[in-house]
């Protein structure tokens, strides 16, 4: 296979998920564009269930890279540097996609985009159908081109490739085009008690530094300096916007109005305008703060 003709590497996340993962591979393996197109990778941190036994039964129809247990970050790193596609399309283990997913992605690559998102069916841990669908930007709906995404790393969740969206070098597909499952066992936890919010904190500060390095000299998908800047003055105010859902959440009331202060001035440093999400945060904080008061 010429390494020109590799269009896509469908990199496949995996730590323990391999009771998911037959689904997972047969989902890319079954697609409806040429086979000589793209390759399966599974990336596999560190399993210690059945992962290594189900990647075996796929022989040369797939490609393994198994390392000692670095962790999700590292995994969406490796993704990128050991593809030999011209881009990447992440999947996690325990989703799978519809098998038009990458002719849809194609049209879009073919039109110039570095990076293509598309929103996913969500369903419950048996793969029903929970009638509704997520929103844009999970792990598994994103297909990033790979030496843009190699500019941006390091990544800390998939998140890190969303620059080349804010500048007008992306699409997103309105089709779904894939299943995103919700179990037990998944990494996404919503709830006030789950540390999700400041992980996303430290995500939105990490692409924010990583932007700014890059704005002394420009990638080849930026416009200038200056928009590499503004955009890292925005992903900074998001981190200081997710420090203020944080500290809501855990009703610190000594500092609401300090963090709420802060939110504002990065808000204005980044040209951001309240938004109703803000607006809901500080009604949160105001309401928590009377009651406690009172």
């Amino acid at each position: 296979m010429k390494m020109n003709q590799l269009k896509i590497t469908c990199s496949i996340l995996c730590y323990n998920y391999g009771r998911f993962l037959a689904q997972a591979i047969d989902s890319c393996l079954n697609q409806t564009i040429d086979s000589s197109l793209y390759e399966v990778l599974i990336i596999d941190d560190g399993s210690t269930d059945e992962t290594p036994e189900v990647c075996a039964r796929y022989g040369d129809l797939i490609r393994v890279s198994r390392s000692e247990n670095l962790g999700f970050a590292t995994s969406l790193a490796r993704g990128v540097k050991e593809a030999r596609g011209e881009y990447v399309a992440y999947l996690d283990a325990d989703d799978w996609w519809k098998p038009n997913k990458l002719e849809n992605l194609l049209m879009f690559i073919n039109l110039g985009a570095l990076v293509v998102m598309h929103p996913m069916i969500e369903v419950n841990e048996k793969g029903q159908s929970l009638g509704r669908v997520g929103a844009c930007g999970n792990t598994s709906s994103v297909c990033v081109h790979r030496e843009a995404a190699l500019t941006l790393l390091p990544a800390t969740s998939e998140i890190f490739c969303r620059p080349l969206l804010d500048s007008k070098r992306g699409m997103i597909i309105k089709q779904t085009l894939g299943y995103y499952r919700i179990h037990d066992k998944a990494m996404t936890d919503r709830s006030p008690q789950s540390n999700h919010t400041e992980f996303f904190a430290n995500t939105s500060y990490v692409t924010a530094d990583r932007l700014s390095q890059l704005a002394e000299l420009p990638p080849f998908w930026a416009n200038s300096s200056s928009e590499i800047s503004k955009l890292a003055l925005w992903y900074r105010a998001e981190g200081v916007i997710k420090d203020f859902e944080r500290t809501t959440e855990l009703r610190h009331k000594d500092i609401y109005l300090s963090q709420w202060i802060k939110m504002i001035v990065a808000m204005i440093r980044g040209g951001r305008w309240l938004t109703i999400r803000e607006l809901r945060l500080t009604l949160r904080a105001l309401k928590h703060y009377i009651n406690i008061k009172s």
